[in-house]
């Protein structure tokens, strides 16, 4: 009887897999795990915008998931092929010369969002920008002179700088969840969380990474796998592109 009954359960298990919705259920005690075999992620990838693996030698830096592809101002001619986190990344310099890529961009306007990449900071003598733009509602996402993450507009004021701060030299995961209803940003360096208070909508178009409006608080190091959410994460789903450390490129 029980035998019977395990293996019932067992062929209903097994048609939930292949039929709920188009998507694969995985299932395990005590956790279920969404997967979209369209994206090859392990997370729902409905809200994801733009992801960019920056694994190019030379060109045209591919937008893997809507195809906004970004142009690389390289400065020294020396930016492709830096040691990135899966693969390569881009080098970015702010001394003998100033790097950044401009894309289409993103704007969320009253929105949640969400922003990932993993960085190698060479240097923490200023505020560097890893993404930003030039309008005054832009907003832009940084790490300021003493290693902590803030978020803000390009006008219009900044969250606090973080406690928890960013080693210079060691290739680092660091994301911001922007909750514009709790006006909230959530920050992560690797596994480590802060909340900060930030109540700043945006209104103009976030579109450089390494850089906001042009030249100005330029990168120092290397930026690896930049991607951009329309909705804010959950600290699961920044767990899973973690990765313990290990981190998560696009189809992996």
């Amino acid at each position: 009887m029980f035998t019977t009954m395990r293996n019932a359960l067992s062929s209903i298990l097994l048609f939930l897999c292949v039929a709920v919705s188009g998507q694969q259920v995985v299932m395990g005690y005590p956790f279920q795990t969404v997967y979209n075999p369209a994206s090859g992620l392990g997370i729902d990838t409905t809200d994801l915008d733009h992801w960019w693996s920056y694994d190019e030698a030379s060109g045209t830096l591919a937008d893997s998931h809507k195809g906004d592809d970004g142009t690389f101002t390289d400065g020294g001619g020396s930016g492709y092929g830096g040691t990135g986190k899966i693969n390569d990344g881009l080098d970015f310099e702010r001394s003998s010369e100033v790097d950044y890529v401009t894309t289409t961009g993103f704007n969320y306007v009253a929105g949640d969002f969400t922003v990932t990449a993993w960085i190698n900071q060479e240097s923490q003598t200023v505020d560097q920008s890893i993404c930003g733009g030039g309008g005054a509602g832009a907003f832009h996402f940084g790490v300021d002179v003493n290693g902590g993450l803030e978020c803000g507009r390009y006008t219009g004021g900044n969250s606090s700088a973080t406690s928890i701060t960013v080693t210079t030299g060691v290739l680092t995961f660091v994301a911001v969840i922007y909750d514009q209803g709790a006006d909230e940003a959530t920050f992560y360096i690797n596994a480590n969380s802060e909340v900060e208070t930030f109540s700043l909508e945006m209104s103009n178009v976030t579109n450089q990474w390494g850089a906001r409006n042009g030249t100005e608080f330029s990168f120092d190091g290397v930026i690896d796998e930049p991607n951009v959410w329309d909705v804010a994460l959950t600290a699961g789903d920044i767990a899973y592109l973690y990765n313990s450390g290990n981190g998560k490129g696009y189809g992996l």
